[in-house]
């Protein structure tokens, strides 16, 4: 009897185990990046005030080729990791940006990143 509950402990053990680090591998896939031109207008700049006096940015657009998508920013619509400055962009302005997105993945999601702003007006 004892050895039963040893293996079924065992087994359950290694289920869990196996569980957690497919589930982990699978939040961590290596994608290969490339860049791409994309040009769409601009809709609205969006600052939404959260609980204790956090406030987040983002600007909604509508790409040509990824239809109606929202790209969050810093503070104040800047992007600092790539230097970029949203703030100066206008609602109903055409604009074309360079875009670093998955090779295989073709909506739009949080793995795009705007790399370039090419047309700023």
């Amino acid at each position: 009897m004892t050895y039963k509950k040893g293996l079924l402990v065992l087994f359950i053990f290694l289920g869990l185990s196996t569980n957690f680090y497919l589930r982990l591998n699978k939040n961590n896939e290596n994608f290969n990046f490339i860049n791409e031109k994309v040009c769409g207008l601009v809709i609205r700049l969006d600052e939404r005030y959260q609980n204790r006096g956090v406030s987040y940015y983002s600007i909604q657009l509508r790409l040509e080729k990824y239809g109606f998508v929202s790209y969050r920013t810093d503070a104040n619509f800047k992007d600092n990791f790539f230097n970029l400055d949203f703030s100066k962009l206008k609602k109903d302005q055409n604009i074309c940006f360079i875009v670093k997105k998955p090779t295989n993945i073709k909506n739009w999601n949080n793995k795009f990143s705007i790399l370039k702003i090419l047309n700023e007006e």
